[in-house]
């Protein structure tokens, strides 16, 4: 059961050096329900935001592959909490080297950004956080919807015992 029938999830993937590219095309590019963009820089995808940001509300995922030539925390700190800024709700999906991880990311999953180590594994890890991240948008729909039922529910028993109790008395 689709939850999100009218909204496509749209997948930004920011890859410096074009290592994901590829596997992202094979693997999102012809499911309707993703709309996947690829992006060389960082700066050429906050250029695209500030040009068309109506193109970027909705359910947003980032896919950071940035800096990993070279391990630089404070830079991809700063990427993400740019992106975070312009787009706010985005989830941010950080691809990172293992020394990033055991110098200051105190989480693997903080808020809406998930840090993946780049390793042999990182393609099917990626996906695994999609889907976790498809997961809970559709879990948060589905709060909504039964809190929406339930006031409904509870607004026609409350009317309609009134209407009983009224014909009753009168």
């Amino acid at each position: 059961m689709e939850l999100l029938p009218h909204k496509t999830l749209s997948i930004h993937l920011i890859d410096e050096n074009f290592l994901f590219t590829d596997d992202f095309r094979d693997k999102y590019s012809w499911k309707k329900k993703y709309r996947v963009s690829f992006y060389p820089s960082v700066d050429k995808f906050l250029s695209d935001i500030k040009g068309k940001p109506a193109l970027y509300k909705g359910n947003n995922i980032i896919v950071l592959a940035i800096n990993l030539a070279r391990p630089d925390k404070n830079a991809a700190t700063r990427q993400i909490n740019m992106c975070a800024k312009l787009m706010p709700g985005v989830h941010i999906i950080d691809i990172c080297h293992k020394k990033e991880l055991d110098n200051g990311v105190a989480t693997l999953r903080n808020d809406n950004v998930i840090h993946i180590v780049n390793n042999e594994n990182t393609v099917l890890r990626i996906d695994n956080a999609i889907k976790w991240i498809l997961a809970k948008i559709n879990l948060e729909v589905k709060g909504r919807n039964y809190k929406i039922i339930l006031y409904l529910f509870l607004t026609t028993l409350f009317i309609s015992s009134a209407i009983f109790i009224f014909s009753r008395v009168s």
